[in-house]
C-alpha cells in the first residue's frame, strides 16, 4: 500500500511557493515603474509551470470528496424524557447549530438554556426527518500522539447511507489500495475483556497471518474497546513484520468518537490523542489502523451508525472480481471474538445473506462466541437439542447476558436458527487437531462455506497464495477434478508467478510435456499479468515498427527477440548434435507404432466400415490438417497403405462416382471415345459415399451448388412423409415399395454433373491421357521413320504441341505443389524420378526441333536427335504399366534390378578395362595419341561378354611367309613381341567376365526378384497412393488439348480472387480430404475412442489366454499356495507349542488345587475344634439376664456357611445399632 504522506508533503510545499507567487506579484505590483526583473520573472513562470498542475490535482481531489460524500447534522431539536437538557440526538441543546423557528429557548439565572414545558413535543426524533446533509468537513490524515512510534491514518467522515460503490471508489482510487483477495470482518464485543494469554497469542498471530499471506482487508469497529483493542493488540505486536501490508479498516460511528473535533477539517493532517477519558462515554480510535470510515447519522453517543454501512459495504466488496483471469468474487468472512447478543443476530445476519457469509468462532473467548461453540457443538441437524441441554443452554445466557427468562429464550430461537445452517459455523477450539491455528480455520471456513467445486476452491487457494491449503484441504482422497481444470490452475499458478503451486501440481499429476503447448506457451508470454517486463519493447525493435495495441507475440517473435539479444553466440537447439540423436532415436519405435496403426486401423474396419475409411479421410488439426492417409505415406507404411481399408478408400478414389464392378477399363474407353454412352453408366450419389474424400475447391462447389436444391430436398421430405402415411394405410408391401421408389430417385444424378463426375474421376484421366499418348507415340513413330522435309509436317507439328502443353502442365505442377517457396517447390518437385526424365526429355526435344528447323546439315542432327528421344517416351510406358495389378510389380522388380546392375557395372568396368587395356598395348604398340583408343579398348572386350569372341582375331598368323597349297606364297606381319600372352589373359578374361560375372549378376537378380516378390504387393499398393493423387490433380484434358484446362483454371482463379473466395493463393488446399462438421467430428472421435478400448481389451484377452501367460499365472498361484502352506505349517508349530504350555500349566494349576484343598480340610477341623469349646462355655453361662449377641461364622468345605445369633433387647443394649 503506498504512502499518502508524500501527496501532504507536496500540498505543504505547494502553499509554500503559493506564497512566494503572491509576494513576487506584490512586489511587481509596487514597482511597474522599475526596471524589469527579468530572473524572478524566469523563476515565477518555472515554478507556476511545474507546481500549478499538481495543485490543481489536488483541489481536484478534494472537490471529488466533498461532492461525493456528506455529513449528517440535527436540525430539530427534540428533548429527550431522561434528560431534558439534551435532544434526542444525544447532544446538548447548546451544541445545535441550526434551530427550528417553532422552539424557543429560555435563559435561567445560571445562563442556561433550557426548553420550556410548553414546548416539549410529542413528535418522536428520526434521522430522515430531524437530520440534515450537508458536504462532509473532516477528512485527512490522522497523526495518533503517545506511543514509541507515530501512526498514521486516513480518514473521512461520512454518512451513514452513503453508497457503497463511491467508499470502494475512494479506498481503491483516492486512498491507493489494492482490491483485497480476502475480507475479514472481526465481529465481538465492544466492552473491554480479557483473553487467555495462550488464546491472544493464537489469535492475534494466526489473524495477521492470515492477513498477510492472502492479501486480506480486516474490517473492525475502528475504535479501541472491546474486541478492536485486541486486534489492535495483535497489529500492534506484528508491527515490525506487518507494516506497510495489511490494511486494516475502522468503520465507526462518527457520534461515538472522543476528541472528534479534532478530525474536523478538509484534507488536512491532524494529530489525535489516543488517551481515553475515563468520565467520558466516547472512546477513541485504534490507532494500529490504517483507515477509518466514520458513518455519520447525527446522533451522539450512540453506537449503530455503522451497522448498515459496513454491511452494504462488504456485499459490495464481495461482488468485485479478484483477478480477471480466475472470475472470483471476493470471499468474506466474519470472525466472532466474545460478544454480546447481538453478535449473534449478526452471525443470523450473515448466515442468512445470499450467497451466505462463513462464520468463524472463536471458542474460549467468552459469553456469545462460548455460546455459539456450545450451541454448534451438541445440536443436531437441522437446529435441534436435547431438552436437557435445552435447559442448560437457556440458563447459561440468562446468566451470561444477565436475561430474563423470556429474553434467554427468544435469543435461544435465534441461536437455533444459526444451527440451521451450521455447516457455514466453524468453531475454532485452541489446541484442537484440526485446527492449530486461526488462519487455517479461517481459510477452512471460506473453502467449506463457498460450497465450490474443486477447481473454484484452488483458484481461492492461487489467489491467497496459501498452497498449504490446497495441499490439506483440495489435494484429497476421492476429489473429484473435471478433464483440463489442473492444466488451467497451472496456467494460473504460472501467470501470478506461484512458484510452490507450480510444484504442488507437478506432483498431483500435471504433466508439462502434456501442458506447455504452443497456444499456452504464447499466452504466458502475451499475460500481462505479473511484473512489468521489456518484451514489448524488444519485439517492437526487432519488428522495426510500431505495434498495434492488440498485438500477440508468437513464438517466432521470441525466437527473434532471443537472436537479437544473443547476436553471434544464438543457435537453435533443433541444430545441434543432441537434438539430431534424439531425432533419430525416435525412429527406434517406428515399426511397434506402425503395427498398432495397423491392428488399430483392422479394428475398426472389422467394426464400421465406412466410419474407418472416415478415420483415414478426416484432415486433423493436430497434424497440420494433414489426414491419415497422408501421414501414413510420408512415413511410407507400407503395410498400413496396403490394408483392405485403405486400398478400398483407394479404389473408390480411383473410381471417382463411377458405379463400376467388372471390365471398367472398357467402359471408360467406350465413353471417352463415344461420349453418348456416358448416360448409360451408373453413378454413386454422395449419400452412398459419406466417406469420399475430396479436394477443397470441388467441396466449396458442391456447397454451392447444394443451396438451390434445398427446396427439391425439402420437396422429396415431404413425399417420404406421404409414403409413409401411405404406408400406414396400404400396409407393409406398399411401404416398402414406394421407398424403394423415393430412394431410387434420390440416387438420380442430373447429366451435367454426370458429365463432370464422370471426366473428373482419376480411372478416366488415367484412360484419357493413355490414349492421348498412345496416339502421339504413333505420330511420333511416322515421322521419325518416313522422310523428313524442310518443314514440319501436321503430324510433327501435333507432337511438337503435345511436348509444348507437357511442358507447361509440368510447370504447372511445380507451382501448385505445397511448398510456399519457388524454389522449395522445385526441389520438391526434382525429388520424383520421373520428372527429372521428363525435364530432360522435354529439353532433348526441344534442342533437336530447333536443329530440324534449320538447315542441313542441322536438320540431320535434329532428326538424330528425334529417334534418340523417341526410346525415352516408349520407357515412359512402363510407368503407365504400373497401374496394373500384374505389370506394376514387375516394372518395379525393374528398377530395382537396374540399381543392382550399377554396382555390377563398376565391378565389370574393372575386370573389362584391365583386359582391354592390356590387349590393346600388346597388340598396337605403335599407335598415335588419339580418342579412338579408348574406344578400342573397350569396343572388342565389351562385346566378347555376349559372346563374340572375335575368334579369327585370337591368334592370327604372324612371322614367316606361309605357302598355300595352290603353291601361292602369302606374306604375314611381323609378330609382335609378346603376341601369345594375349589369348591367354583373354581366356582368364572371359572365365571371369562371362562365367564368374555373369553368373553372379543372374544369381543376384534372382536374389532381388524373390526379395521384390514377396513385398511386391504391398509397394505397388503403396505406390498406387501417389498415381491416384497425381491423376486427381492433373487437368481434365490430356495434352495438347491441355492449354484449354490451363485457360479455364486460370479464368477460375482470377474470378475466385475477385470474388473474394480466397485471401491468398497459396493457402489453398489441393489435397484430398473428408469436410465432415463438428457433429460427424464427434462420432468419428467417439467411434475412435471405441475402437481403441476394444483393441486394447482383446490384446489383454489374447494375452492373458496365451500359453506363456498361462504358465506364469500358474506358477505365480503355485507359488501363492505354497506360501500360505508354509504358514498354516508355521501356525500348527506354534499352536502345538502353545497348548503344551497350557498341559504344563494345567497340572501346575491342578497341584496347586490339591495343596489349597488340603489345608482348608485342616482349617476345618480347626475351627470345629473352636467351636465346640465355645458351645460349652457358653452353656455355662445360660442364666444370666442379658442377651449376648455373637456370631461365628465359618466355611466349610462345600461351602456352607453358619450363623450363630443370640437377640437381645434393643432399647437395652447399645451394640444394637453396629
Amino acid at each position: 500500500m503506498p504512502e499518502p504522506w508524500g501527496t501532504v508533503y507536496f500540498l505543504g510545499i505547494a502553499q509554500v511557493f503559493s506564497f512566494l507567487f503572491s509576494w513576487w506579484n506584490l512586489e511587481g505590483v509596487m514597482n511597474q515603474a522599475d526596471a524589469p526583473r527579468p530572473l524572478n520573472w524566469t523563476i515565477r513562470k518555472l515554478c507556476h509551470a511545474a507546481f500549478l498542475p499538481s495543485v490543481r490535482l489536488l483541489k481536484a481531489q478534494k472537490s471529488w470528496i466533498e461532492r461525493a460524500f456528506y455529513k449528517r447534522e440535527c436540525v430539530h431539536i427534540i428533548p429527550s424524557t431522561k434528560d431534558p437538557h439534551r435532544c434526542c440526538c444525544g447532544r446538548l441543546i447548546g451544541q445545535h447549530v441550526g434551530l427550528t423557528p417553532s422552539i424557543s429557548v429560555l435563559q435561567n439565572e445560571k445562563n442556561e438554556s433550557r426548553l420550556s414545558r410548553n414546548d416539549v413535543q410529542s413528535e418522536k426524533w428520526s434521522i430522515s426527518k430531524h437530520t440534515q446533509l450537508s458536504p462532509t468537513d473532516a477528512f485527512g490524515t490522522i497523526e495518533f500522539q503517545g506511543g514509541g512510534h507515530s501512526n498514521k491514518a486516513m480518514y473521512v467522515r461520512v454518512s451513514f447511507d452513503t453508497k457503497p460503490d463511491l467508499l470502494l471508489h475512494l479506498m481503491t482510487k483516492e486512498w491507493q489500495l489494492e482490491l483485497p483477495k480476502l475480507l475479514i470482518s472481526v465481529h465481538g464485543g465492544l466492552q473491554n475483556f480479557e483473553l487467555q494469554p495462550k488464546l491472544k497469542q493464537v489469535f492475534g498471530k494466526g489473524l495477521i497471518k492470515a492477513a498477510m499471506t492472502t492479501g486480506a482487508w480486516i474490517f473492525t469497529g475502528g475504535v479501541n474497546t472491546g474486541v478492536i483493542r485486541h486486534v489492535g493488540d495483535a497489529l500492534k505486536d506484528h508491527a515490525s513484520k506487518s507494516r506497510g501490508k495489511i490494511c486494516t479498516i475502522g468503520i465507526a460511528p462518527w457520534g461515538i468518537v472522543e476528541n472528534q473535533e479534532d478530525l474536523i477539517g478538509r484534507d488536512v493532517v491532524r494529530p489525535y490523542q489516543t488517551m481515553s477519558n475515563p468520565m467520558s462515554k466516547l472512546t477513541v480510535l485504534n490507532s494500529m489502523h490504517s483507515h477509518f470510515i466514520l458513518a455519520d447519522n447525527g446522533t451522539t453517543g450512540k453506537y449503530g451508525a455503522e451497522v448498515k454501512l459496513r454491511r452494504q459495504l462488504e456485499k459490495h466488496i464481495s461482488l468485485q472480481k479478484i483477478n480477471t483471469r480466475i472470475g472470483q468474487g471476493v470471499p468474506v468472512v466474519a470472525l466472532i471474538v466474545e460478544g454480546g447478543p447481538n453478535v449473534i443476530s449478526i452471525v443470523l445476519e450473515y448466515l442468512r445473506d445470499t450467497p451466505p457469509v462463513p462464520v468463524v468462532v472463536c471458542d474460549g473467548s467468552g459469553r456469545a462466541s462460548d455460546i455459539l461453540a456450545f450451541g454448534h457443538k451438541y445440536s443436531e441437524e437441522g437446529g435441534l437439542i436435547n431438552e436437557s441441554l435445552r435447559d442448560q443452554l437457556l440458563v447459561t445466557i440468562q446468566k451470561t447476558f444477565t436475561y430474563t427468562r423470556t429474553q434467554a429464550q427468544h435469543l435461544f430461537i435465534i441461536l437455533m436458527e444459526c444451527m440451521k445452517k451450521k455447516e457455514l459455523i466453524t468453531v475454532f477450539r485452541m489446541g484442537s487437531e484440526g485446527h492449530q491455528d486461526i488462519d487455517l480455520a479461517i481459510l477452512t471456513a471460506l473453502l467449506k462455506g463457498a460450497n465450490a467445486s474443486a477447481p473454484d476452491q484452488l483458484s481461492l487457494a492461487l489467489a491467497w497464495n496459501r498452497v498449504d491449503i490446497a495441499r490439506s484441504q483440495i489435494f484429497i482422497y476421492g476429489q473429484q477434478w473435471p478433464v483440463g481444470s489442473l492444466e488451467q490452475a497451472m496456467l494460473d499458478a504460472l501467470v501470478l508467478d506461484r512458484v510452490d503451486f507450480v510444484k504442488l501440481l507437478i506432483e498431483n499429476g500435471v504433466s508439462m510435456h502434456r501442458f506447455l503447448t504452443i497456444s499456452r506457451l504464447e499466452e504466458l508470454y502475451n499475460t500481462r499479468h505479473g511484473p512489468s517486463n521489456t518484451l514489448y519493447h524488444l519485439v517492437r525493435d526487432v519488428k522495426k515498427g510500431n505495434l498495434p495495441p492488440d498485438y500477440r507475440i508468437s513464438l517466432i517473435d521470441i525466437g527473434l527477440v532471443i537472436e537479437y539479444l544473443m547476436g553471434g553466440a544464438y543457435r537453435c537447439n533443433y541444430t545441434r548434435k543432441r537434438f539430431r540423436t534424439l531425432y533419430h532415436n525416435l525412429f527406434g519405435p517406428k515399426r511397434d507404432f506402425g503395427q498398432l496403426a495397423v491392428e488399430l486401423l483392422d479394428q475398426s474396419y472389422k467394426q464400421d466400415e465406412q466410419l474407418a475409411m472416415k478415420l483415414l479421410t478426416y484432415e486433423l488439426k493436430n497434424w497440420s490438417n494433414a489426414t491419415c492417409l497422408q501421414l501414413a505415406v510420408a512415413a511410407k507404411h507400407r503395410d498400413f497403405i496396403a490394408h483392405t481399408c485403405s486400398q478400398m478408400l483407394l479404389t473408390d478414389m480411383w473410381m471417382g462416382r463411377l458405379r463400376m464392378r467388372k471390365n471398367s477399363g472398357l467402359k471408360v474407353i467406350l465413353g471417352i471415345l463415344l461420349p453418348p454412352s456416358i448416360l448409360s453408366l451408373e453413378f454413386k450419389n454422395k449419400d452412398d459415399m459419406p466417406y469420399m474424400s475430396q479436394a477443397q475447391e470441388i467441396h466449396l462447389q458442391e456447397k454451392e451448388a447444394e443451396e438451390p436444391e434445398k427446396p427439391t430436398k425439402e420437396k422429396d421430405e415431404e413425399d417420404m412423409e406421404l409414403t409413409a402415411m401411405l404406408g400406414r394405410n396400404n400396409g407393409e408391401s406398399s411401404r416398402k415399395k414406394d421407398e424403394e421408389e423415393v430412394q431410387s430417385r434420390h440416387r438420380l444424378i442430373p447429366l451435367g454433373r454426370k458429365i463432370y463426375e464422370f471426366y473428373n474421376a482419376p480411372i478416366v484421366k488415367f484412360w484419357f491421357y493413355t490414349l492421348a499418348y498412345i496416339g502421339y507415340l504413333m505420330l511420333f513413330n511416322y515421322i521419325v521413320l518416313v522422310k523428313m522435309e524442310r518443314w514440319p509436317s501436321t503430324q510433327e507439328w501435333i507432337v511438337i504441341s503435345y511436348i509444348f502443353t507437357l511442358g507447361i502442365e509440368k510447370m504447372r505442377e511445380i507451382l501448385m505443389s505445397e511448398p510456399g517457396k519457388l524454389l522449395q517447390k522445385v526441389k520438391v518437385w526434382l525429388q520424383e524420378y520421373w520428372n527429372v526424365t521428363d525435364l530432360i526429355a522435354i529439353l532433348l526435344f526441344s534442342v533437336g526441333m530447333i536443329l530440324r528447323l534449320q538447315d542441313q546439315p542441322f536438320r540431320s542432327d535434329g532428326r538424330v536427335i528425334y529417334c534418340v528421344n523417341i526410346i525415352y517416351w516408349y520407357i515412359r510406358l512402363l510407368d503407365i504399366f504400373g497401374v496394373n495389378k500384374y505389370l506394376g510389380p514387375y516394372v518395379m522388380m525393374i528398377g530395382k534390378m537396374m540399381i543392382d546392375m550399377m554396382y555390377f557395372v563398376i565391378i565389370m568396368l574393372v575386370v573389362l578395362m584391365s583386359f582391354g587395356v592390356a590387349r590393346q598395348a600388346i597388340l598396337f604398340p605403335n599407335e598415335e595419341p588419339s580418342w579412338k583408343l579408348a574406344k578400342n579398348i573397350f569396343y572388342m572386350p565389351y562385346w566378347m561378354i555376349y559372346g563374340e569372341v572375335f575368334a579369327d582375331q585370337i591368334d592370327p598368323p604372324c612371322g614367316q611367309n606361309e605357302t598355300r597349297e595352290d603353291g601361292k606364297i602369302i606374306q604375314l606381319p611381323p609378330c609382335k613381341t609378346g603376341a601369345w600372352i594375349v589369348p591367354a589373359i583373354m581366356a582368364c578374361y572371359l572365365l571371369v567376365a562371362n562365367i564368374l560375372l555373369v553368373n553372379l549378376l543372374i544369381a543376384v537378380f534372382n536374389n532381388t526378384f524373390f526379395e521384390v516378390k514377396s513385398i511386391s504387393n504391398q509397394v505397388w499398393k503403396f505406390q498406387r497412393y501417389q498415381l491416384i493423387m497425381t491423376f486427381h490433380e492433373r487437368p481434365v484434358l490430356p495434352p495438347p488439348l491441355i492449354i484449354f484446362s490451363h485457360m479455364t483454371m486460370i479464368f477460375q482463379h482470377l474470378c475466385c480472387r475477385w470474388r473474394k473466395h480466397e485471401s491468398d493463393p497459396d493457402e489453398r488446399d489441393y489435397g484430398l480430404k473428408l469436410f465432415i462438421t463438428d457433429d460427424e467430428l464427434k462420432k468419428v472421435h467417439d467411434f475412435e475412442e471405441q475402437c481403441i478400448e476394444e483393441y486394447f481389451r482383446e490384446k489383454d484377452d489374447r494375452f492373458n489366454s496365451s500359453n506363456d501367460e498361462r504358465i506364469r499365472v500358474t506358477s505365480e498361484r503355485v507359488e501363492n499356495m505354497s506360501m500360505r502352506l508354509e504358514e498354516v505349517n508355521e501356525r500348527e508349530h506354534s499352536m502345538k507349542a502353545s497348548l503344551q504350555t497350557v498341559d504344563i500349566r494345567l497340572a501346575q494349576l491342578e497341584d496347586l488345587i490339591g495343596r489349597m484343598a488340603t489345608a482348608l480340610e485342616r482349617l476345618t477341623g480347626l475351627e470345629r475344634a473352636e467351636s465346640n469349646k465355645i458351645r460349652s462355655r457358653t452353656s455355662s453361662d445360660c442364666t444370666d439376664a442379658a442377651y449376648i449377641v455373637r456370631q461365628s461364622s465359618f466355611n466349610s468345605q462345600e461351602g456352607n456357611t453358619f450363623k450363630l445369633q443370640e437377640s437381645i433387647d434393643p432399647a437395652e443394649h447399645p451394640l444394637y445399632s453396629v
